[in-house]
């Protein structure tokens, strides 16, 4: 993580903890960009197992049957709300990203991993 966005991610990280609720944030300096998700909540069952995310709620954990059935609901729900806002997401950027290359404005980006595959609309 790049030094001059941890202090924010943290902080933002504390908010999300302090007030138990899921959060993927994605942050922009002049020359650095990052994301964090803090997905470990009181009323879900995804837990970091070092950078791997999981999904884990076992009857030895929690006992109950209908708890059980509400943390992998719960927790379902998050994650298609996350897709659903990200796919508005990466429309709303790529049609800025279609406006300033019409404009002939070119940007250069290098991707610390392997970036997906580009929408079909902007191939």
């Amino acid at each position: 993580m790049n030094k001059d966005l941890a202090p924010a991610i943290a902080e933002i990280n504390a908010i999300l903890k302090k007030h138990d609720i899921m959060g993927l944030v994605m942050v922009t300096n002049q020359t650095h960009a990052d994301w964090a998700m803090h997905v470990e909540t009181s009323w879900t069952c995804t837990k970091f197992e070092g950078n791997a995310l999981r999904i884990r709620c076992k009857k030895e954990e929690v006992p109950d049957l209908e708890t059980r059935k509400n943390l992998v609901k719960n927790t379902a729900g998050s994650f298609i709300a996350f897709v659903d806002l990200m796919r508005k997401m990466t429309e709303n950027c790529a049609g800025i990203l279609q406006c300033l290359h019409r404009a002939g404005i070119e940007v250069e980006h290098v991707s610390k991993e392997e970036p997906p595959e580009p929408p079909a609309h902007l191939n």
